[in-house]
């Protein structure tokens, strides 16, 4: 009775320091601060801890850097519950900012903290996260493994009624994992024991969860009345105006579930409602399936201009995923891997150094004190391993997007040397497209539905060049440049340009019919001559090419028709074989005089 008086006014400080802090504090780092004036130590850290735990969903990196502090503090004060609620929180917030490598060290050392404390919820936390990590990884054995080690501990500990009532949660997780297994009837049979026991104790998120879970096993099985049931009860339970976004995601599931059923009616209006509410929740992951579940269900009806309308607002949406991705990494990757690369290989010469002097020193000792120190040797040497493996996984990904910015052999050199030569091409063929009703559309558009058609139609003009070996080099507003015979020299540059030139031709005109007046039309202009090519800028640089060549292909462009492809009488000489062009006679190019332009009409006997 004593202890849990004493844990009760402990609670109750913690929250009214809390409300103090919150009341004076303008700021963050000001609240931080206040909390590190507390003069009892074992207060000041489950502080940190529980300013940390409440700033998870608003600024996870913030908790992480608390959860640090008072991992620190902690460590000086050799306070165990300190230092595992460090890792703990530290582990929370790496994982909301998707490091899991960090997220499951900090996981799997809280865990061994707790089971050494014997702080069985907070050990059951630690082995749920590590297995959830393990399945964002799909290490489905250690997934398997933790949920198992978590129900463990919640079934020796099944009187204690706090513990008791984190079984529910523990059934989703182990239900999930045998899902995966297939093993769908005891996942099943395991998700409705969940249910029944978070209605007993009246926690509705944990009935939701588990229902929506089991919907989705039931419908595997192809159960569909069960599974609809299921989905239906858990909508019953949301409140849709506050948890609108977990809304969105569940009625989006039936969307899927009424398409699999052959209700298409059903299903379009249920995926139509969950894309409405996900764009005013800026749900972009949950657009993406949304936007593929309604272009399936028209590409059914053979409504085909809806069906590729929903196409490609999935494959933007998609896009604009990966995009962010990148766009949030590329530069923390490269960075990361430069420091951590310089970081370990001082600290592998340390660890050596170590080494050799403990080998020396086992000399002199008996065989069994030779047999440990092998086998110290041989742990370091595994650790070693997998650190390395790290860093080999980091630098791939840093090289893959290093390679989406510069060809491979640019890149090779610039890693190499630490810079890349301009160089010069003497046989290339240079491509430019432009839209020649830009503005005009722009006017019809908003601005992000212009970025998204934009973002539409570069993406085919990427796909189309890309099957023909063309180097993409930028694009400069609506303009998209090309250009064929580097870095790689080839004999056929001026035919493989012209090929996929009038692909994109063929792309551009086929989306006309399908926009009507709002879609772009193009203009294309090719010649063929010498260029230098190579890196521009230090911050942000791109791969350029400058010469006449280029000059003049923009010349072509500017002179060419919509829906044409005009070329010069270079790329002619070199391209007559292959196609049929009409000759327009010389005209007048600014800044070059007349030159001889002709159209491309098709490939010869095509």
């Amino acid at each position: 009775y004593f202890c849990s008086m004493r844990a009760f006014l402990h609670t109750i400080i913690l929250l009214l320091f809390a409300i103090s802090v919150y009341a004076q504090a303008p700021s963050a780092d000001a609240a931080i601060n206040k909390i590190q004036e507390i003069k009892d130590d074992t207060l000041r850290m489950d502080s940190l801890y529980h300013f940390a735990n409440n700033n998870l969903d608003n600024d996870p990196k913030l908790s992480i850097r608390v959860g640090k502090i008072l991992l620190q503090d902690a460590e000086v004060f050799n306070y165990p519950k300190g230092i595992a609620n460090g890792n703990m929180v530290i582990a929370y917030g790496c994982e909301y900012i998707s490091d899991y490598t960090q997220c499951l060290k900090y996981y799997l050392e809280a865990l061994r903290l707790y089971k050494e404390l014997k702080m069985f919820r907070p050990e059951i936390n630690a082995a749920l996260g590590v297995s959830g990590i393990y399945s964002i990884t799909n290490d489905i054995d250690n997934e398997k493994k933790y949920a198992e080690e978590a129900m463990t501990i919640c079934e020796q500990n099944i009187n204690n009624d706090r513990i008791r009532r984190m079984k529910p949660r523990i059934l989703d997780y182990l239900a999930t994992v045998y899902k995966k297994e297939a093993r769908y009837d005891t996942s099943i049979k395991m998700y409705n024991e969940a249910i029944r026991l978070a209605k007993e104790d009246g926690n509705t998120k944990e009935v939701v969860s588990s229902l929506c879970n089991l919907a989705i096993a039931l419908k595997t099985v192809k159960n569909y009345p069960a599974s609809l049931t299921a989905y239906n009860e858990a909508v019953s339970l949301i409140d849709t105006a506050k948890d609108a976004y977990y809304y969105s995601v569940l009625i989006d599931n039936m969307a899927v579930l009424f398409y699999q059923m052959g209700d298409l009616a059903k299903s379009e209006r249920y995926a139509l409602n969950a894309s409405a509410i996900m764009l005013k929740t800026n749900n972009v992951d949950g657009l993406r399936d949304c936007y593929e579940t309604l272009k399936n269900i028209y590409q059914t009806e053979k409504k085909y201009p809806l069906a590729l309308e929903y196409y490609s607002k999935w494959s933007a949406t998609k896009d604009t995923i990966l995009n962010r991705e990148k766009s949030q990494q590329i530069a923390e990757w490269q960075t990361k891997f430069d420091t951590e690369a310089k970081d370990k290989e001082i600290a592998n010469q340390k660890k050596k150094l170590e080494y050799n002097r403990k080998i020396n020193l086992s000399l002199g000792l008996s065989s069994a004190l030779l047999l440990s120190m092998g086998l110290i040797v041989f742990r370091n040497y595994k650790s070693q391993k997998r650190s390395n493996l790290l860093i080999s996984k980091e630098k791939q990904r840093s090289e893959d997007l290093l390679l989406n910015i510069l060809p491979s052999e640019v890149a090779n050199e610039l890693k190499n040397k630490g810079n890349a030569a301009a160089q010069h091409f003497e046989n290339v063929t240079v491509m430019f497209t432009d839209f020649v009703n830009f503005t005009k559309a722009s006017e019809r558009m908003t601005p992000q539905q212009l970025i998204d058609e934009l973002h539409f139609c570069f993406k085919a003009f990427d796909d189309i060049i890309d099957k023909y070996k063309i180097e993409k080099i930028k694009t400069i507003g609506d303009s998209y440049l090309a250009v064929s015979g580097l870095p790689m020299a080839i004999p056929n540059h001026a035919v493989q340009i012209a090929r996929a030139a009038g692909e994109i031709n063929a792309f551009v005109t086929a989306r006309k019919i399908y926009m009507g007046d709002a879609a772009f039309e193009v203009r294309i202009g090719i010649h063929s001559g010498s260029v230098v090519a190579g890196i521009v800028g230090v911050k942000k640089f791109s791969y350029d090419i400058w010469g006449d060549t280029v000059n003049t292909a923009a010349r072509m462009e500017q002179n060419s028709e919509p829906g044409k492809i005009n070329i010069s009488q270079t790329t002619y000489d070199l391209i007559k074989d292959k196609f049929n062009c009409t000759y327009r006679g010389e005209i007048e190019a600014k800044n070059k005089g007349k030159l001889g332009m002709y159209f491309i009409d098709g490939l010869k006997n095509s």
